[in-house]
């Protein structure tokens, strides 16, 4: 595991893609692509997460659809890591910054890492990749490019997500904290 990335928390919240653009019409709202969305704590820090299919994210770069420019440019910081179309959903880590969303996220000390999700659900069983693209360390494929690294897996068995119940559906994942064994006293004789 990388240790210059440490995944404290997240909060997926489950939703519904919601209209399709009008006929004969490439704008789209792409906060209506989004299946999945949350929070994640990375290194102390709050981020947000919004997963959408690698199609939605094709159409978006390729020009099919037409969205807010700083989505577009987000999306494409991500270009290489969509590319590997790994599982069905993918999203950027998004920085908070001016009260508005919409920059990726460079994290790391040593190296600068660009931090994503990918993930896949079947019913209630959900599995996440937190993965990084290494921006200080350049592919063999294309120098151009960073070094993708892995850096956990989340299930809701293994990685014990917790299905939360209530109005919407989420999975809520925790790092887990020690306790400190409390000291004994010897027992009186």
């Amino acid at each position: 595991m990388n240790q210059s990335l440490e995944l404290e928390y997240i909060c997926i919240w489950a939703e519904t893609p919601k209209t399709e653009p009008k006929r004969g019409r490439k704008s789209v709202s792409f906060s209506d692509r989004y299946v999945f969305t949350g929070n994640v704590i990375i290194d102390g820090t709050t981020y947000r997460v919004q997963f959408v299919e690698h199609k939605d994210v094709t159409k978006l770069l390729t020009g099919v659809h037409k969205s807010r420019a700083s989505h577009v440019e987000l999306y494409r910081v991500y270009h290489e890591a969509h590319q590997a179309q790994e599982r069905t959903y993918f999203s950027p880590v998004i920085a908070k910054t001016n009260g508005r969303i919409g920059e990726p996220a460079a994290i790391g000390n040593e190296d600068t890492l660009l931090p994503y999700f990918v993930l896949s659900r079947n019913g209630l069983m959900i599995e996440i990749d937190l993965k990084a693209i290494n921006i200080s360390k350049p592919s063999d494929e294309d120098p151009r490019l960073g070094t993708i690294e892995h850096i956990q897996t989340l299930t809701t068995q293994r990685g014990e997500i917790i299905v939360v119940p209530g109005k919407y559906m989420r999975w809520v994942w925790r790092r887990p904290t020690h306790k400190p064994i409390p000291a004994t006293t010897p027992e009186a004789a």
